[in-house]
């Protein structure tokens, strides 16, 4: 017998960790928000709020089991939980950002807002941040696609709240 056997359909481990809530403006693409929304399900979020006129496209998110919010703006639910005593995080290109691997992420409710793909961060936003915190990238283009830095981003945070 093999020394490794792939095993399907493993039961989530149990999200210990604190509340974390994703936050995304409204987006050129619904395949990108349906690949955030199945990272925020599989890497422990609790909540995924979009905002305009996206919608989950369900054979990309697959079996996503976080509720998933649509709201006109982002600015209000951003004071919102501002005012809940949410730590509001956004992962974008910006000045005084911190690189995400030596950033601590710290056990308090989380939100996290992510940029969108041409335009990034509506100033609003970006000014009711607590941190900034970039993927560092070794190479062009000077980007990457929102939903895989998104996702590197919810796995670094699953990863420091284990």
């Amino acid at each position: 017998m093999s020394r490794f056997q792939q095993i399907r359909n493993r039961a989530p481990l149990a999200n210990e960790g604190c509340a974390l809530v994703v936050a995304c403006p409204a987006m050129k693409s619904n395949v990108n928000i349906s690949m955030i929304a199945r990272s925020a399900s599989c890497l422990g979020a609790n909540n995924l709020i979009i905002t305009g006129q996206n919608r989950i496209t369900t054979h990309i998110s697959r079996d996503c089991s976080i509720p998933i919010e649509h709201r006109n703006s982002l600015m209000p639910i951003v004071q919102k939980h501002k005012q809940e005593g949410y730590r509001i995080i956004g992962l974008e290109q910006a000045t005084n950002s911190q690189n995400i691997y030596e950033y601590e992420f710290i056990n308090s409710p989380t939100m996290l807002i992510v940029g969108n793909e041409c335009r990034g961060m509506d100033e609003d936003v970006l000014n009711a941040l607590d941190d900034v915190i970039e993927i560092p990238l070794f190479g062009a283009p000077h980007s990457l696609n929102v939903a895989v830095a998104t996702s590197l981003c919810l796995f670094e945070f699953a990863k420091q709240m284990r």
